[in-house]
């Protein structure tokens, strides 16, 4: 499917996109497809340096159990 720069820029999708597209009596809809990455994909994307290291690195003030 074809659509003008303005309105796929607007719309966000480029070339390759994948879309749903909904007709009904007077009326097409075409909507992005949001699709749920894969645990290869989100592993792929991981990164140590950037995700590593632990969450609440602080010395305990209270009585937090070790």
């Amino acid at each position: 499917m074809r659509i003008n720069q303005a309105m796929a820029k607007t719309a966000g999708v480029t070339e390759g996109s994948h879309v749903h597209i909904i007709a009904s009596p007077g009326r097409i809809v075409i909507d992005l497809a949001t699709k749920e990455p894969t645990l290869e994909e989100m592993l792929a994307a991981f990164d140590p340096e950037f995700h590593g290291g632990e969450l609440m690195a602080f010395v305990p003030a209270g009585v937090e159990i070790p």
